[in-house]
């Protein structure tokens, strides 16, 4: 541990809207994008444990992620975004987690959506944390210049 390393931005910008007058204990990580989805998957179940004591787990990314393809001034939104966006959702509606982690081969669109996986990722972290009661409710959906995804999603 580093007490003298700021947050990253990842944790710092949401933290920042969702506790402005705040300060909270904060404990950043690092992932390891060269393991397999399925292994990030079961780094959220063990992550998951510390619900148990109460511990906010925030994982953050984005399930649409591509920077090169964005559009600041647009209010339109890329059916390949919302095609991909839809793909995941429904999966996680039925925690079809298996799916998912074979998105590369399933999914509508994935090489636009996810050119990079570091984003991609936390959401992986996140469901598993989710994996005792395998539910996911999504509080927001939306998408942002162009195809940007801005999901919340909580894993009970």
């Amino acid at each position: 541990l580093d007490s003298n390393r700021g947050i990253d931005h990842g944790a710092w910008c949401v933290l920042k809207l969702m506790y402005p007058e705040t300060k909270i204990p904060v404990i950043t990580m690092s992932i390891d994008i060269a393991l397999p989805l399925e292994k990030q998957y079961e780094i959220g179940k063990i992550i998951g444990q510390l619900k148990d004591e109460e511990i906010l787990i925030l994982c953050s990314g984005g399930i649409v992620h591509n920077l090169g393809t964005v559009d600041l001034g647009s209010e339109d939104i890329d059916e390949w975004a919302l095609n991909f966006q839809e793909w995941i959702k429904l999966r996680v509606d039925n925690w079809n987690h298996e799916e998912i982690f074979h998105y590369k081969n399933k999914a509508p669109q994935w090489e636009l959506a996810v050119p990079r996986e570091e984003h991609f990722i936390p959401f992986i972290i996140a469901m598993g944390t989710g994996d005792k009661k395998r539910k996911g409710k999504y509080l927001a959906e939306k998408i942002q210049y162009k195809n940007l995804s801005l999901d919340l999603i909580e894993f009970e």
